[in-house]
């Protein structure tokens, strides 16, 4: 099939680098989806925007990429441009599906982050609610996620202790987590395991 070369687009989307703009219809493979222009050939290592407005990728073979990151922007399992939401990991895409380092929000948040505190007010509770406001880091790289103020949920599954250099020092049931974590002293570290936006585990250290 014979390549087509796609337009250079100056819009929001600049960035994308070069954009597919042709009518034509979705086809699949042995390897994967792909798209046919209607004038013929197929769309390659382009970005495209199909009738249902939502953004695809396709790689320098002409195939559709999913669950895989392509610069700043992530491809999900239907090989839709991620919007608005917590990319595995602790990454934010905002509306334009472009990675934000600066700007977090914990709603279905997955993985292991930590803060460091740095005032009293840090964290607040309203029943099983936890408040927390502060920077976020990602435990696997010490990435600093930028400030967040966010509500997580505490479940009766979640796993609370201490821990010190000997390793865990003390379990704490709910009540007392709830207890501790509101007199946190300026550098002390609240470490935070969560999984869609719930804590599995915490626990404190300094």
């Amino acid at each position: 099939m014979k390549k087509l070369v796609c337009v250079l687009t100056l819009s929001v989307m600049t960035v994308l680098s070069s954009i597919c703009t042709y009518a034509g219809s979705w086809q699949r493979d042995h390897i994967g989806w792909w798209y046919k222009l209607s004038g013929g050939g197929y769309c390659a290592n382009t970005w495209f925007q199909d009738s249902d407005s939502k953004w695809y990728y396709f790689n320098k073979d002409g195939y559709m990429v999913a669950e895989q990151w392509i610069g700043d922007y992530y491809l999900g399992a239907d090989g839709a441009m991620a919007t608005n939401q917590m990319i595995g990991g602790g990454y934010w895409v905002g509306a334009d599906g472009k990675w934000d380092p600066y700007t977090n929000n914990l709603a279905g948040l997955t993985g292991k982050f930590y803060f460091i505190s740095d005032r009293k007010d840090m964290v607040e509770w309203d029943g099983d609610t936890l408040h927390i406001k502060g920077y976020l880091y990602r435990q696997s790289d010490n990435e600093n996620l930028g400030y967040t103020e966010e509500w997580l949920e505490v479940e009766d599954y979640s796993i609370f202790y201490l821990l010190s250099g000997a390793g865990i020092e003390a379990y704490l049931t709910k009540e007392g987590f709830k207890t501790t974590s509101r007199h946190l002293d300026i550098g002390e570290t609240l470490w935070l395991e969560v999984y869609s936006g719930k804590i599995i585990s915490a626990w404190f250290s300094n």
